[in-house]
C-alpha cells in the first residue's frame, strides 16, 4: 500500500449535537457517527472547545473513503495499545462512560501528530487522512463502473413525470396493466444505451417501462467518461452527492406511484441502480420482482431482506459485485424462500450488460443474454 500519511483526531462527544440530524448512514453505527462527524468537521472548521486537534479546512470529496480510512487505522501497528484485545473498532461501543472506549480514544490520542487533553470524556473515533496512492487505488477500483461504450440507434420513448422525478417512459402506458422501474447508472437516465434497452424491455416484455432522473438532474459527460478524461469529472463529488440514503427516499416514492397505477411491478437495476431495485424487493415489498446487473453499493444486508423473487445477472471480472457477495448470495436466497435466477456471464466485466462494445463478439453475446434472460425473468413474474 506504499506509505501511508495517517493522522488521527479525537473529537468531543458533545459535537455529536450539532450533527445528529445529518442523514448520513454506514454500514456499521461507528461507520455512522464517523461520518456525522466528518460532516460537522466541514461546518465547524476553526479549532473550538468542542474540537481537539483540527487545523485545516476539508472538502468532502473523499468521504466515501471513510471505511477505508478506519480499516487502514485498525490495522495500523504504531506502537503498544492499552486497548490490544479490541480486534475491530465495532468492538468499541459508543456510548458514554464505556471503559473500552475510554481506553481505546486514548491510545488513539497516542498516535496523533498533535495529542491534547480534554476535560470531558473522549470517544474512539477515528479518522485516517488518505494520501494520493490510496486515492489511486479506490479510484483505479470504482473506474470501471465508468467506463463502457455508447450504441447505435435512437430511442423511441417520451419524457415525462414521475412522483416529482423528469422519467423517460418506454412503451405505450395505456396499453399494459403491468410496469417495470428501470434504475439507472451513473451515466444516467439520458444516456442512450439505458434508454435503447429500456426501450427493448418493454416492447418484449409488452410492459411500460420508467427510467427517472435520481441523480437530481446532474448528469456526467459520457463523453469524457469514454474517452478517459477523468481530469474533467469531478466523480468522488458526484457519488457523494447521490449517495444511498440521499436517493433512496425518491426512488421508493416513486415505486409507491407506480404501485397505485399498475397491477404489477418489476424493478431492473444496472451498476448503480443494482443496491436500489435489491431495496424495492425487501420487505415492504415494493416490487414483486427484482433483475439485477453487475449491481453496485449493495450490502449482505440488501441481500437478507430479499422477499421477493430476484434475478442476478453477475460477469466473472467484476470487483463490485464481488466474489463474497456472490457466494453470500447463493448461501442466503436461498434460504428466504424467494426464487432465484443467477446467470454467470464468464470473460466479461462490470458494466457489460449495459456498455459493452456491440462490436466485440464476446461483449455483444453478454449483453444479448443479459437482456434476453432479463425479459424472460420479468415476463414470468409480472404476467403470473
Amino acid at each position: 500500500m506504499h506509505t501511508i500519511a495517517a493522522r488521527f483526531v479525537v473529537f468531543h462527544t458533545s459535537l455529536l449535537g450539532n450533527s445528529v440530524s445529518l442523514p448520513f448512514i454506514s454500514s456499521t453505527q461507528l461507520g455512522t457517527v464517523v461520518i456525522q462527524i466528518l460532516c460537522a468537521e466541514y461546518v465547524f472548521s476553526p479549532e473550538t472547545a468542542g474540537i481537539a486537534g483540527m487545523d485545516e479546512q476539508r472538502q468532502p470529496s473523499g468521504i466515501n473513503f471513510v471505511d477505508i480510512g478506519l480499516e487502514m487505522a485498525r490495522s495500523r501497528k504504531a506502537g503498544q495499545s492499552k486497548s490490544a484485545q479490541l480486534t475491530t473498532l465495532k468492538d468499541v461501543l459508543l456510548q458514554a462512560g464505556n471503559t473500552q472506549a475510554a481506553t481505546f480514544a486514548y491510545d488513539i490520542l497516542s498516535l496523533s501528530q498533535r495529542p491534547m487533553e480534554h476535560q470531558s470524556l473522549l470517544m474512539g473515533l477515528v479518522r485516517a487522512f488518505l494520501d494520493q496512492e490510496l486515492t489511486k487505488i479506490i479510484m483505479s477500483t470504482a473506474k470501471c463502473c465508468y467506463e463502457g461504450f455508447e450504441w447505435e440507434g435512437n430511442p423511441t420513448g417520451q419524457n415525462s413525470k414521475l412522483a416529482n422525478n423528469d422519467v423517460y417512459i418506454a412503451g405505450d402506458s395505456s396499453a399494459s396493466d403491468i410496469a417495470i422501474l428501470y434504475i439507472a447508472d451513473m451515466f444516467g437516465w439520458t444516456f442512450k444505451n439505458n434508454r435503447l434497452l429500456a426501450d427493448h424491455i418493454a416492447r418484449e416484455v409488452g410492459a411500460t417501462v420508467y427510467v427517472p432522473d435520481f441523480f437530481a438532474g446532474e448528469v456526467i459527460d459520457s463523453e469524457l467518461l469514454i474517452n478517459d478524461q477523468w481530469d474533467k469529472i469531478d466523480i468522488a463529488g458526484f457519488a457523494y452527492r447521490n449517495r444511498r440514503e440521499v436517493r433512496e427516499p425518491e426512488i421508493f416514492e416513486c415505486a409507491k406511484a407506480l404501485r397505485q397505477q399498475y397491477k404489477r411491478l418489476g424493478a431492473v437495476g444496472y451498476c448503480y441502480g443494482g443496491w436500489a431495485a435489491i431495496r424495492l424487493g425487501g420487505a415492504a415489498k415494493l416490487v414483486d420482482v427484482v433483475s439485477v446487473g453487475h449491481p453496485s453499493l449493495l450490502t449482505k444486508e440488501d441481500i437478507d431482506a430479499l422477499a421477493v423473487p430476484v434475478q442476478f445477472l453477475a460477469p466473472e471480472i467484476d470487483p463490485v459485485y464481488t466474489p463474497e457477495l456472490k457466494l453470500h448470495t447463493f448461501q442466503t436466497v436461498p434460504k428466504l424462500g424467494v426464487p432465484l435466477d443467477y446467470q454467470h456471464f464468464p470473460g466479461v466485466v462490470h458494466t457489460c450488460l449495459v456498455r459493452g462494445d456491440e462490436r466485440k463478439p464476446g461483449e455483444r453475446a453478454a449483453m444479448i443474454r443479459g437482456k434476453n434472460a432479463l425479459v424472460a425473468w420479468q415476463s414470468q413474474f409480472l404476467k403470473e
